[in-house]
């Protein structure tokens, strides 16, 4: 690896992954070359991939203190007794996690599509009879366009 190469990845790490910043501040005219480097350049490619993984895992890290919230105390002849929330736990982040982590244990996200495009609704509208009767004709035009 190059001592330029070397120079990008350290930048590139004080810039949490901005490919575009780490470009500037290294002196390096075109993101092009950075995408080059990571194609030809093993060793860096792999420290790339390195600090891309230590990104994650700080932001995983800091995900998971917005899950844990900050809870407030006061402390009352010796006993520490629980007041409220600095920060309250983030919902949204709980069930990103639980989506994300646990679905092995059924967290799962089903979700109900509603179509409402005009034609959608036209066929809502239909009978049983009709919509058999809609089906053989779809069914017709394919068989006579193959």
């Amino acid at each position: 690896m190059t001592d330029k190469q070397q120079n990008f990845i350290e930048i590139y790490k004080a810039n949490l992954g901005n490919v575009s910043e780490s470009c500037k501040k290294a002196g390096i005219k075109s993101r092009q070359t950075f995408y080059g480097w990571l194609a030809e350049h093993k060793d860096f490619a792999e420290a790339i991939k390195e600090v891309e993984e230590q990104l994650l895992d700080f932001v995983e890290s800091q995900q998971m203190l917005l899950i844990r919230g900050v809870p407030k105390y006061k402390t009352k002849d010796g006993v520490r007794e629980f007041t409220g929330w600095e920060t309250r736990p983030d919902r949204d982040l709980i069930k990103f996690y639980l989506l994300t982590k646990g679905k092995s244990r059924g967290y799962v996200d089903k979700r109900q599509i509603e179509l409402t495009t005009p034609e959608h609704q036209r066929l809502q509208q239909l009978s049983d009879d009709e919509l058999q009767n809609e089906i053989k004709l779809l069914l017709e035009k394919r068989k006579d366009a193959d």
